[in-house]
């Protein structure tokens, strides 16, 4: 029997044309969640210059059913929130958990997790103005000597605030 209710119609004719019947229903649930398959933990370093990754997995996420087509859909937690793609997305540097449903007509619900981890690799920026030069102070063997530009830093993920240490002839 399909799912559903089906109704099963019984008769019986004796030798005299008498005719029985009886009937029944048949009910047939389904009750088995939708099976969803995710790629397992993915881990990506950021983009050249920004802070997130787009991140491909090694395989699609993907729903099958015992009696439906199902399409899972994906949402993010943690260091990514939202709406995710079912083969990509773009993350955020950190700890990000995807998880994956699937519902069927019956509404039984497959769900399937996975974590995306994004790693920052990428070096700071540091500007600074270059070679500079300085004759001593009066009456000191010393310098006070204001650069010529300001020393900065950049970096994809993180404010910056350089500091400089002075080596040699100090």
């Amino acid at each position: 029997f399909n799912k559903g209710v089906t109704t099963v119609t019984c008769t019986a004719t004796d030798t005299s044309l008498n005719i029985g019947t009886n009937s029944f229903t048949v009910t047939v649930s389904d009750n088995e969640l939708p099976l969803v398959s995710s790629p397992g933990a993915q881990t990506a370093n950021t983009d050249a210059s920004v802070c997130t990754a787009l991140v491909t997995y090694s395989t699609p996420v993907s729903a099958t059913d015992n009696c439906d087509a199902v399409t899972p859909s994906c949402t993010a937690t943690g260091a990514t929130s939202g709406a995710v793609g079912l083969s990509s997305g773009t993350f955020n540097k950190g700890v990000t958990t995807v998880t994956c449903t699937a519902t069927d007509s019956s509404n039984n619900i497959g769900t399937n997790s996975f974590t995306v981890t994004v790693t920052d690799n990428e070096l700071p920026v540091v500007s600074s103005p270059g070679a500079q030069a300085a004759n001593t102070d009066a009456g000191v063997c010393t310098a006070l000597v204001t650069y010529s530009a300001p020393v900065s830093a950049t970096d994809n993920c993180d404010a910056m605030t350089p500091s400089c240490t002075a080596t040699g002839a100090t």
